[in-house]
Formats: structure tokens, sequence, C-alpha cells
């Protein structure tokens, strides 16, 4: 009769197998939780997009067309006339108090912005929405409202094209984002309604682009036009 003897595996292959399972995880790990973030960047985005937009429809059932409403109107004016009944929101709002503590935006090429983008700066007016989003109405020339949508508060980085992303009211295209259907050259106010390209929206000539050498108010337009996904030659690394 014959018998078998178990093999105990080497203490070097345990080890071998560590370090391969090691390589794996190493390898494997980062992409993973970058797509995690990048995916829950884009729901966060969206929601907060969708809440926009279904106040601006509810506020034109009482308020006439958006091409009618009020631009020349005060920054805290205009929300509380237009926006402010028809959002929904946390019942603390931020609103111009300096017992807030301000955000410290940074650009995506990650230069700080000035105190125009700060809860307490005179020029924006700020509200929590129902997610957690925080958005600033920030005055705009040429009958422009513009919304910074910060998706995640005062957690950082606090960076344009990464947690911090623009649209902008107009009464012809109603809202739209930075660089897509609107405004957006840092050549002046004649291209209203250009859809621009997507090798446009990255290039590195214009000041507002989604490159990492640039500002990145036109990071929106790009998540958008790429049917709301950060695909992988978006600037993300920071």
């Amino acid at each position: 009769m014959y018998t078998t003897k178990k093999q105990a595996f080497a203490l070097a292959e345990v080890l071998i197998t560590l370090a391969i399972i090691g390589i794996i995880a190493a390898l494997t790990i980062p992409n993973l939780m970058r797509k995690y973030t990048k995916l829950q960047t884009v729901t966060q985005l969206k929601a907060s997009y969708s809440l926009l937009q279904q106040a601006i429809k509810l506020s034109e059932l009482e308020n006439g067309n958006l091409a009618s409403w009020d631009y020349t109107l005060e920054r805290k004016a205009f929300f509380e006339k237009y926006l402010e009944k028809y959002l929904k929101m946390e019942k603390k709002k931020l609103r111009n108090d300096n017992s807030y503590k301000d955000i410290q935006y940074k650009w995506l090429n990650g230069n700080n912005i000035s105190g125009s983008y700060k809860e307490s700066s005179s020029q924006t007016y700020s509200a929590t929405l129902i997610n957690g989003s925080i958005i600033h109405f920030h005055s705009g020339p040429n009958l422009t409202t513009t919304i910074m949508v910060d998706i995640n508060g005062h957690k950082k980085p606090n960076r344009v094209g990464v947690d911090l992303f623009h649209f902008a009211i107009l009464p012809k295209y109603g809202l739209q984002p930075w660089g897509y259907g609107n405004q957006q050259t840092n050549e002046g106010q004649s291209s209203f309604g250009t859809d621009y390209d997507r090798d446009k929206i990255m290039s590195a000539s214009y000041e507002y682009a989604c490159n990492k050498t640039r500002f990145g108010r036109w990071c929106t337009a790009l998540i958008m036009r790429d049917g709301w996904e950060i695909k992988d030659d978006y600037p993300w690394d920071f």
C-alpha cells in the first residue's frame, strides 16, 4: 500500500507569492481608486447640475422665460428672486458671512485664486445644496450669472476641475458649462452660443482651458461633452 506525504510550502515560496501579490496590488489599487474617485466626482457634479436645472425650470413657471429675467440685479438679489425658493438647500445657507471659514481655492494649474471666490467676498453669494455641494453665485459682466459648484464643500483639494466646477446662466442658452454653449473666451464676449470642440477646450492656448497649465474653467464642458465622463486624457493628476 502506497502513502503520500503532504508537502509544505517552503518559506521562500510563500515570500515570493506574497511579493507578487503586493506588486499586483500596488499596480492595480491606485488605478481602481482613481477610477472610483472620478466616478464619484461625476456623480456629485451631475446631481448638483440637476438640482440647478430643476430650480431654473420651476422658476420659469413663475418668473417667465430666462430671457426675461433681470440679469442686471446684484448676485444676492438675483439669487433670492429667481432661485432660492426653488432650490433644495440645507437649512444652513452661507450668506456673505465672515463667521464662516473661507475656502482657498486653486486654479487647475495649482495657483491660488484671488479673494473674489471667497464666501465673504462682496462679489459672491453662496448657499449649500441638500446634497452637500456649495454653490457660489458670482457677479459677471454682459448679462452673465456665473455659478461655481464645489461638489464636496470645504473638503480639499478645493481645485477647479477637480472638485470645483463652473457653469453660467445665460438669457438665450440657459444653464451651460463654461466653454460650451456660452461666451467663454479670454479674448472677449463675442462668441456666445459657440460649441467649442474638444481640442479647443483642452488647448493650452486658452486661459480657461481644461489643461493642467491653465485655469480649468472649461473642465465642466469637457466632462459634459464626453457624456458625463472623466476620460483618461483629462488632466486629473494633481
